[in-house]
């Protein structure tokens, strides 16, 4: 589920437009990820103003913001995300001529 997420929404948003800051975007999500994230609830940080994220946005967009800041790291978080992470990466550089 989580893989197609990936692939469906538009990496340049996610990636370079809708996190503005990495250094506020982990630890909010990470916070407000203490207690769970469900599948089926709404998320919403103050970083990214007058979004609300389904549960599985809301890890893809932990798991973009740590690939972005961290790519080290990423095996730390405990989100299998990584192979499609890297699928919708490569989609997005295809479109983007290698952007």
């Amino acid at each position: 589920m989580v893989g197609r997420l990936l692939k469906q929404i538009p990496l340049q948003r996610i990636v370079y437009n809708a996190i503005p800051s990495v250094v506020y975007t982990n630890p909010e999500i990470a916070t407000v990820g203490i207690n769970g994230i469900s599948p089926d609830k709404k998320y919403s940080i103050k970083s990214i103003p007058d979004k609300e994220f389904g549960g599985y946005e809301f890890l893809a967009y932990y798991y973009v913001s740590w690939a972005r800041e961290f790519p080290d790291a990423l095996d730390k978080i405990g989100l299998p995300f990584n192979k499609a992470y890297e699928t919708a990466l490569e989609m997005y550089k295809s479109k983007n001529n290698n952007k």
